[in-house]
């Protein structure tokens, strides 16, 4: 072999030994340097997943208690208007002098006047009466219509308090009747029939 030949294979023996110890060196590095490395993103990720997989569980039990909160709103909405089995008539009047007194006025009485049957429904109507100033009245009117019962203010009269003209006072008396609406039972409509 010439000597040119021996120098090339020695240049080239000399090139692949420096690529080869390039290589080992690189593998080195990510098996033993960069391998501690990637070994921590890996936990960080596990990490990451099992708190992901944590947090989904919360989600999902917070989502089943917002549907189990859904439903009972659901049926709470359905029972609303509908007219109840019987109408609690003396807590219905305890709201109603809560409500007078609220807004300032002075109730001077209650009185039940004679029911009106209709089929499957009885009607209970009183007479109610209160004195003060006439926004308060209006207050106090916006405040039945607003109250969740099977009632409905039937009549209204206003008129001047009887101590006005001496007294110089704004005050009115409001006398409304108030009809309580609840289902009449059939036997008692079917007696109450010639």
């Amino acid at each position: 072999m010439s000597s040119s030949k021996k120098h090339n294979l020695v240049m080239f023996d000399g090139v692949f030994a420096t690529v080869f110890a390039a290589c080992l060196t690189a593998g080195a590095y990510l098996v033993f340097v960069r391998h501690d490395h990637t070994s921590s993103e890996i936990r960080d990720f596990r990490e990451t997943i099992g708190k992901s997989r944590a947090e989904i569980l919360n989600l999902k039990a917070d989502r089943d208690r917002l549907n189990s909160l859904v439903t009972e709103r659901k049926s709470v909405l359905a029972q609303s208007g509908i007219l109840p089995p019987e109408m609690p008539i003396e807590r219905y009047f305890e709201n109603l002098s809560r409500l007078a007194s609220e807004h300032h006025l002075q109730v001077l009485r209650q009185n039940p006047l004679s029911p009106r049957t209709y089929p499957g429904l009885l009607e209970q109507r009183f007479s109610f009466e209160v004195s003060g100033a006439t926004t308060d009245l209006m207050f106090l009117l916006k405040s039945i219509e607003n109250v969740e019962a099977w009632a409905d203010v039937s009549f209204i009269k206003i008129s001047d308090g009887k101590s006005r003209q001496e007294s110089g006072s704004d005050d009115r008396v409001a006398l409304l009747t108030i009809s309580i609406f609840s289902p009449l039972a059939i036997e008692a409509h079917v007696k109450g029939t010639p």
